[in-house]
């Protein structure tokens, strides 16, 4: 397993500098993981990298790319360890 934590308090908690720790992932708390990080990238101006709004071009623009990479990070830190191998 990885050392993440959540923050003790299910996650999505403010770290230092304002940036949120993301929950971690789990067999069990898909429901309540999604609606988390959902809140938590809208709080952050990103969710519409996943959901682009209606009548919204699909063409990228080097911010929209920005954010992409931003939320795969993101994403990629919700993942323990051991589902990455």
């Amino acid at each position: 397993m990885s050392d993440r934590s959540s923050g003790g308090d299910g996650g999505g908690s403010h770290g230092d500098h304002g940036q949120y720790n993301y929950p971690p992932l789990m067999a069990t708390n898909y429901t309540s993981w999604s609606i988390r990080v959902q809140a938590i990238m809208e709080d952050q101006g990103v969710w519409e990298v996943v959901e682009l709004p209606e009548g919204t071009s699909t063409a990228q623009t080097a911010d929209q790319s920005s954010k992409d990479k931003k939320v795969r990070a993101h994403l990629l830190e919700c993942l323990l360890d051991d589902l990455l191998t």
